[in-house]
């Protein structure tokens, strides 16, 4: 629903419109990732980057890494891979689908983290979730252990007594 608010406000107003949640977090894994690109001395129009996740802020995100000229984007939700194969109830998605995953892979994030340049986790507990499943480890974290952060879940979906991880500093793949 956000970008049917946000086209709505586009069309009726003469001032930029910022929704924090998509653009804020656009900006942010923009820089962060034009940054890493840079001390890596790799091009961002050729290197493979994954997306974990495909929600509002997730679209935002890829909109803006496309816009900054990359052409292997690949994003993965919950039911699986984003291809032009794929067809979901969000018209939003649908069209991303059309301008990602050039080479149409499927799989795991496992599978589609072959040959990978750049791992981007926008999804509900994803660093959790890679770290018990250990999807990392082939990429070795700086620190060689990823630090839970001992701070007691505040979501009503999580289970009591069980710690949430607030970063991971990985070296590039």
């Amino acid at each position: 629903r956000c970008f049917e608010v946000e086209e709505k406000l586009t069309e009726k107003t003469d001032i930029p419109i910022f929704h924090d949640d998509q653009h804020g977090t656009a900006i942010i894994v923009l820089a962060a990732l034009l940054g890493a690109l840079k001390l890596a001395n790799k091009d961002i129009s050729k290197v493979k980057i994954v997306m974990s996740g495909a929600g509002a802020a997730a679209q935002a995100v890829a909109k803006l890494i496309l816009k900054a000229g990359a052409k292997n984007l690949i994003l993965r939700d919950i039911n699986g891979v984003i291809s032009k194969n794929s067809k979901r109830d969000d018209v939003y998605l649908n069209d991303l689908a059309q301008k990602t995953n050039p080479n149409l892979e499927e799989g795991s994030l496992a599978d589609i983290l072959n040959g990978a340049d750049v791992l981007i986790g926008l999804d509900n507990n994803f660093w959790e979730k890679a770290y018990e499943s250990d999807i990392l480890q082939p990429y070795v974290p700086l620190n060689n252990k990823v630090q839970k952060s001992g701070v007691e879940p505040k979501r009503p979906d999580q289970k009591p007594g069980r710690k949430t991880i607030s970063s991971v500093c990985c070296q590039h793949f």
